[in-house]
């Protein structure tokens, strides 16, 4: 999507003036006008809105960083809001996703231009290969700088101590809310379910987008040596093949027989969970208990324990592993006490679900992370506080 069609399309999505409700309603017998097809309703029904305060606690960083909620996602609203014209507005376009890096330290951005090496080659493409220093941005006339975007945990390289002080407190605050909120209430439920805080061992498995899709069974292997090093698991790995990549082997006779062991409704404290698996030791000790360890999986992968599941090999090899899926769905109510900001009749639980499963994982004694993934490394940076 071109990004003027982005900024209409996100700027219709976040006016309270639409009559969502009306303009998208269901097919429904003797409404003529809610069987016609409207291609802005198809995004509407896959878009939520959810105030910043819902998510995190921003009022630590008022000291330090000044800054302002925009409810309406548009450029021009924007511009109205705080009074200032297109002339005195810079819009930064990218080139390419990930083309630019700012640097605080002028010598280091030197140094890499003169030395060529002003670049990262990731799998998903070369990254990082413009160099902004602050000064670029400080020459700027304008009053508002609007940024493509500044997403990645490593876009901005500081040398300043101060600088790396206040991106630390940034950072803290952009931590999941863990207080009375629908979703700290959900993830404390789940986590009680699951034995309390520290009592697994946490994965966080990217698969559904490329390139992840393409290292899932790479990352199966890391992952599982990881734990099998961490439990003392004595285990046999997956093969790099097309069979453990995509999981259909159910004719092939030299495949184990999987135990379903999925937990029961009132928690892994009770049978037959209880009496095959083993939480991690609360009082630090070393994890004994091998492939029996309990483990929870955060993942986006649509059916983890499915025929076709390229993670069916996991489960093999660790019986003892929870996911999203196989919890009943009671501990999930408060999520429907979270409507949307701009459509206070929509519910929001569908679209919380992902950032409920990533806060679970923090919660764990550790967490593996896939490799290269900034969502990975934001569950990993929460586990490390919440520990």
């Amino acid at each position: 999507m071109k990004r003027e069609q982005l900024y209409d399309h996100l700027g219709w999505l976040t006016n309270a003036s639409v009559n969502f409700e009306l303009l998208c309603r269901r097919p429904t017998p003797g409404d003529l006008g809610s069987y016609v097809v409207k291609n802005r309703c198809l995004e509407y029904r896959q878009f939520g809105v959810v105030h910043w305060t819902e998510l995190h606690d921003l009022d630590p960083l008022r000291p330090y960083v000044n800054f302002r909620f925009q409810d309406m996602v548009s450029l021009e609203q924007l511009q109205y809001d705080l009074g200032i014209d297109e002339e005195d507005t810079y819009v930064h376009v990218d080139e390419h996703l990930y083309d630019w890096k700012l640097y605080e330290d002028l010598s280091e951005a030197k140094h890499l231009l003169k030395t060529g090496t002003n670049f990262f080659d990731s799998f998903g493409g070369r990254r990082y290969y413009k160099v902004y220093t602050l000064e670029h941005w400080r020459r700027r006339p304008e009053r508002l700088l609007q940024l493509g975007g500044i997403f990645s945990s490593t876009r901005i390289s500081l040398t300043n101590p101060r600088h790396i002080a206040l991106r630390e407190k940034i950072a803290s605050a952009l931590h999941y809310r863990r207080d009375n909120t629908a979703i700290g209430e959900t993830v404390q439920r789940i986590v009680d379910y699951l034995g309390g805080k520290g009592t697994y061992v946490g994965v966080h498995f990217r698969t559904g987008d490329s390139p992840f899709k393409r290292q899932i069974n790479q990352n199966m292997v890391l992952f599982a040596q990881g734990l099998a090093n961490l439990t003392g698991a004595s285990i046999t790995l997956p093969e790099l093949s097309p069979t453990a990549i995509t999981g259909k082997d159910e004719d092939d006779p030299s495949r184990p027989n999987r135990m379903m062991l999925l937990p029961s409704y009132d928690g892994l404290n009770t049978p037959p969970w209880s009496r095959v698996c083993e939480p991690v030791p609360a009082d630090g000790r070393p994890i004994t208990s091998g492939s029996r360890t309990t483990i929870y999986i955060a993942t986006d992968h649509r059916d983890p324990r499915g025929p076709e599941s390229q993670l069916l090999p996991w489960f093999d090899m660790y019986p003892c592993t929870v996911t999203l899926g196989d919890l009943p769905d009671y501990l999930f109510d408060p999520l429907d006490r979270v409507h949307d900001y701009i459509v206070p009749g929509k519910s929001l639980r569908p679209f919380l679900i992902p950032i409920v499963d990533g806060m679970v994982a923090a919660h764990a004694s550790q967490v593996f992370i896939t490799p290269r993934s900034t969502y990975s490394r934001y569950i990993e940076d929460m586990n490390r506080a919440w520990r």
